[in-house]
């Protein structure tokens, strides 16, 4: 099954006639990596040497410090937010914020849900 963002960074890279290199990265991992994750919410960069597909789950502000300093984030590129079953266009600094916000999130109902189990196990032992 194609993950429903797929179609739409296919049509950004057509539209923008990118990535001119490493092809491979639109064409098989990050439909490989939606595939296996099947993420809500992502960031995704399109640029002249390929694509980064970046969840939320597994970045965090060191990586904005290391793609910041790359040069894959100056000229041709473009950043974009997958949520809602929407891809959108977006800043450098506007996906990044969103990663660190969703991963928060990410972070909190884990927390919560955790919460909750033990919780759960004390009534059942009780």
């Amino acid at each position: 099954m194609t993950h429903s963002a797929y179609p739409q960074m296919v049509s950004e890279s057509q539209r923008l006639g990118l990535p001119e290199h490493y092809h491979r990265d639109l064409t098989h991992w990050d439909p490989l990596c939606l595939k296996e994750q099947q993420p809500a919410r992502f960031g995704w960069v399109l640029y002249d040497c390929g694509t980064h597909l970046l969840l939320p789950d597994r970045y965090g502000s060191v990586l904005r410090q290391v793609f910041t300093g790359m040069g894959c984030f100056t000229g041709k590129r473009h950043c974009y937010l997958f949520e809602l079953g929407v891809l959108r266009e977006a800043t450098v600094e506007a996906m990044f914020d969103a990663l660190e916000e969703w991963e928060a999130e990410d972070r909190e109902k884990s927390a919560s849900d955790r919460e909750r189990r033990a919780s759960d196990r004390k009534r059942s032992a009780a």
